[in-house]
This record gives C-alpha cells, sequence and structure tokens, in this order.
C-alpha cells in the first residue's frame, strides 16, 4: 500500500538508556526488563529492510475479518479457522498486503508487531485508538515497542508478577495456557540472574540536569488529587520539576506518539504540537490537530471528569493550533516564553510555577471525581513521582519542623540562615527557593546579629574552635544543597536536613566539650 511506504519509518534503535527508563513507569529496574526482552522480545524490532517485525497470524484474521469477506480471505489462503494447520513463511509481509486489500484494519490487527510480538487487535491495550496508530508507531522507533510491551504488562494486570519475579504468571499470560513447553518461566528466571550480575546503565528518573532544578510540590488537601504528564521535551522538562505527578515522555517526539502516553488521571498536562513543526517552523504535519485531539480524547477516555492544562509550545504556529484546541474545549493553558533557540523557554522554573498556579486554579475550584477503577494506574517515568502526604500527617509535621526549627535557630548563626530557609518552604510549598534567594536571606540574619547589642563577637586563640566552624560551613552547605538540589517535597527536606543538622550538632558537641577552652572574661577584654 503506497500510503505505508512500505512500512518503513524512522527505525529508531533502542537506546540504553530507554531500558531503565521505561522499566521505572511499573517500579522494576533494567535487570527485569532485559530479562524479559531476551525471552520474550524478537531479538531486534525491525528486519532488515528496516521494517516492523511481524509475524502475520491467519487464525486471528480468520476471527478479525468481516464475516462478509471471510470466504474471500479463505479462498486467498490468508484466513483459516485455527492455529497450526499450515506453516507460516519466512516473510509475513505479503500476506499482510494482501490481506490489507481485503480489509487493512482486521489485517493489521491480525499480526504480531515488533519486540514483543503484540498482536494489532491489543492496540488499545497499550495505548492506541486503532491498530493503524500502533503500526505507525511501530515503524518509528523501538522505545515504542518497548514502552508497549510495558504497558501490555499493565493492562493484563501482572506488572506486579514482574516486580515480584512471579515468571511463572508473566510467562503464563504473556505466552498462554502452553509456556512450560518452552519453558519460558524457567528462561525467565534465568535471565533475570544473568543480568543482576551485569553493571546497569547509568540513570536517575527524569535524565535531566540536577543543577537545573528547582521542585515544587503541590498544594496539601484533604482529598489528593492524580495528576498526570504527558509529552515531548516539555513534559520531561515540567516531569522533574513538579513533585508528586506520574508522567511518561520522550524527548523529539511527535504528537501521534504521545496519544499512549497518557493515563488514567483526575487531571493530565500535556506538552506537545513542538515536534510535528517542519524544520523551517513555517508548516506544521496536517495531522497534528488530529493528534492532539486523539491526546485529549484518550485522557478523556480514561476519566471522563478529567480536568486538562496544555502547555502552549514556543513556536508559533505549534502554539496558535494547541491554543484553540484548548479554547474549543474550554480546557486551561499555559503559555511559554521563547528561549535561545525558538523552540523551548529560557527556563522551566517560571513554566513550572505557572503550570502549579493553573493546577491550584483547578483544585480550589472543584473536587476531582476519581478515575473508572478499571483503569490502570498512573505510571512513572520522571523524577519524585511519589504521592502527596496527607493533610493531617503533614499538619503534624510542620508543627513538630518548626517547633524544633525555633529551638536549633537559637543555637547559632549558621542554623538561623538555614532554618529561615526552611521555615519559608514550609510556610510556602508552592513557591520555590532559588539559589539566588540564599544570599539575600543569610544577608538578613547577618545584619539582625550584628544589630542585637547582646551579642558579644569575642575573639579566640584555640585552634580547635576553627574545626567548629569549619563543621558548621560543613553542615551549612549541606543544607542549602539539599534545599535548592534536591527535587523533594517541603517535609522530605525537613527530614534530611534534621539529619544533617543531628550530625552537625553532636559533632560541635564533642569539640566544644572536650576540645575547645572556655571563654574568659579576660579574654572578652582584649
Amino acid at each position: 500500500m503506497t500510503e505505508w511506504n512500505g512500512f518503513k519509518g524512522a527505525a529508531k534503535r533502542l537506546d540504553d538508556i530507554d531500558i531503565p527508563r521505561i522499566g521505572h513507569r511499573i517500579g522494576v529496574g533494567e535487570d527485569e526488563i532485559h530479562a524479559f526482552m531476551d525471552v520474550e522480545a524478537a531479538g531486534s524490532g525491525f528486519d532488515s529492510q528496516g521494517r516492523p517485525r511481524i509475524l502475520f497470524e491467519p487464525h486471528v484474521f480468520y476471527r478479525n475479518v468481516p464475516a462478509a469477506l471471510r470466504q474471500r480471505a479463505v479462498s486467498a489462503g490468508l484466513a483459516y479457522a485455527r492455529w497450526g494447520m499450515r506453516p507460516y513463511p519466512k516473510d509475513s509481509y505479503p500476506r499482510l498486503l494482501a490481506a490489507m486489500e481485503i480489509d487493512e484494519t482486521a489485517a493489521l490487527k491480525s499480526a504480531s508487531w515488533g519486540l514483543g510480538q503484540i498482536l494489532g487487535e491489543n492496540h488499545k491495550m497499550i495505548g492506541y485508538d486503532t491498530p493503524q496508530a500502533m503500526v505507525v508507531a511501530f515503524m518509528e522507533d523501538e522505545e515504542n515497542h518497548l514502552a508497549g510491551m510495558v504497558d501490555f504488562l499493565i493492562a493484563a494486570k501482572i506488572d506486579d508478577d514482574l516486580r515480584a519475579h512471579r515468571w511463572a504468571k508473566v510467562a503464563e499470560v504473556y505466552n498462554g495456557p502452553g509456556y512450560r513447553k518452552n519453558n519460558y518461566d524457567g528462561r525467565l528466571s534465568a535471565a533475570f540472574a544473568r543480568w543482576r550480575k551485569i553493571k546497569d546503565t547509568p540513570w536517575t528518573p527524569g535524565d535531566v540536569t540536577v543543577t537545573d532544578i528547582t521542585v515544587i510540590t503541590g498544594p496539601v488537601t484533604t482529598k489528593v488529587w492524580r495528576w498526570h504528564i504527558a509529552g515531548d521535551s516539555f513534559g520531561e522538562g515540567l516531569a522533574a520539576r513538579l513533585g508528586g505527578m506520574s508522567a511518561d515522555f520522550k524527548r523529539g517526539t511527535p504528537s501521534a506518539d504521545i496519544i499512549h502516553r497518557v493515563r488514567a488521571a483526575d487531571g493530565v498536562i500535556i506538552g506537545a504540537g513542538s515536534n510535528d513543526v517542519s524544520e523551517d517552523r513555517k508548516s506544521i504535519n496536517p495531522e497534528a490537530r488530529a493528534n492532539l485531539e486523539a491526546i485529549r480524547a484518550r485522557a478523556v477516555e480514561l476519566n471522563p471528569n478529567v480536568e486538562i492544562i496544555w502547555v502552549l509550545p514556543v513556536i508559533p504556529i505549534a502554539r496558535d493550533l494547541v491554543k484553540s484546541i484548548a479554547e474549543l474545549h474550554g480546557d486551561d493553558y499555559v503559555a511559554v516564553a521563547a528561549g535561545p533557540d525558538g523552540v523551548h523557554p529560557p527556563a522551566w522554573g517560571p513554566v513550572a510555577r505557572d503550570v502549579m498556579a493553573a493546577v491550584q486554579k483547578i483544585e480550589a475550584g472543584a473536587q476531582p471525581t476519581p478515575a473508572p477503577a478499571s483503569q490502570p494506574s498512573p505510571t512513572s517515568e520522571t523524577a519524585a513521582m511519589t504521592t502527596p502526604t496527607p493533610a493531617p500527617f503533614a499538619d503534624l509535621l510542620h508543627t513538630i519542623g518548626s517547633t524544633a526549627l525555633n529551638g536549633l535557630m537559637g543555637s547559632n548563626p549558621a542554623m538561623m540562615v538555614a532554618g529561615n530557609l526552611i521555615k519559608a518552604a514550609l510556610d510556602k510549598p508552592n513557591v520555590p527557593i532559588e539559589v539566588k534567594d540564599v544570599p539575600a536571606a543569610a544577608a538578613e540574619v547577618v545584619a539582625a546579629i550584628k544589630a542585637d547589642p547582646k551579642v558579644a563577637i569575642v575573639a579566640t586563640k584555640s585552634a580547635w574552635m576553627s574545626k567548629i566552624n569549619w563543621a558548621q560551613a560543613a553542615g551549612l552547605a549541606a543544607t542549602v544543597a539539599a534545599i535548592v538540589g534536591l527535587p523533594l517535597s517541603a517535609e522530605q527536606i525537613l527530614g534530611v536536613v534534621a539529619g544533617i543538622q543531628t550530625v552537625v550538632a553532636t559533632g560541635t558537641w564533642i569539640l566544644k566539650t572536650f576540645f575547645t577552652p572556655t571563654v574568659t572574661p579576660a579574654s572578652i577584654g582584649k
């Protein structure tokens, strides 16, 4: 079929980083995914011609082809009632193309595709509205093959079994009741044992530069909203900065590939459209509107009461398209300023703050309606996908933390600086602390100390005192680094800082008690 271009797309091979990143979505490591691929995957998702590897199944075509066309398919040798009636040819594409002449959709549904040899008739299980959409995605990138395998595990409810290494259950569901004949469970177990001995690919959720991260945590409410981020690099940029949300994203991917990245949630944040634009940025893929509408339709299908927030692309032609879709449906959207490359924002922090403001506005205006229980729960591919702390526990942490800080802040100037920063984070959990704010906070504390007439600055000749200063400086540095550098909520940061200050306080007490001479009135006089 000429419109399929011989089933040749970009045919991008799987990157090493894709394996731990996609495994992270279901809470497994690289070893489980490698083992599953070794046993269940086709070795390569593409054949020697760059087409998705397929196996056309005539017995599946028999059940998928419309009844009025079935005899034609049978007469052509393309369909029969039971598996195993005839041997399969080495190349399935000629039979697939012939079957497509009879009924394209039924033919595409009747072939197993890509790495995981997923039947086209299971396209909805892995997030595609049509088998055509699934095949197009599989033509582009092996990552989509692997993501489809993981989506199938979720939909078939055996992701828990993979996490628990219940290999027999995984094999039974994926391969059918005859799995023991081919020892699928034993092969999975052996492959996992083999991969456990091999060093994993270095990767952290989100795969972004830590120095560029400002974490913004969602509001703590009595009813927790479930938010999901789906998108391209815009999704990645936001996922690293918005805690408490699941996410599924891929850099440089077009809107057609984002449809299956949507998960069931109370609210979905969509960053798509930038990669549908031509290189000269003057035209856009004619299918872009339909694909963007399909992304939204997928979110509504999973939860009819879902709230949608669109993050507008920077490129004008894509921005106008996405904005028109948002306005058509009455969805919220966030505009993004153009950075130096004309594609991304100059910094993600302001975008994340604007998105969080839209989230808070929605949450303040209505209580969420839970997504249908039959749908898979949101899964995670990015940093800090933890559920926000329920209100009573958060309030208790805030009270205990503030009380402890008030006592500790009087112990030394360093603790006062750290304490003020922590209290600011606790009092305003949705306003991130920027690195640039730290010197100003420190300056205010120093000025207050100098203005206090009860404070006397005393010189000391003890060499051990310098060790105390260094200990406190190290504690302050670690505290500030934890506050501005770790993708954690305010409550989580409080726990980290409390641990740091416990170590510093213990060390300081030891130095002062056993190694520091007492300051005398005589030394003050000097």
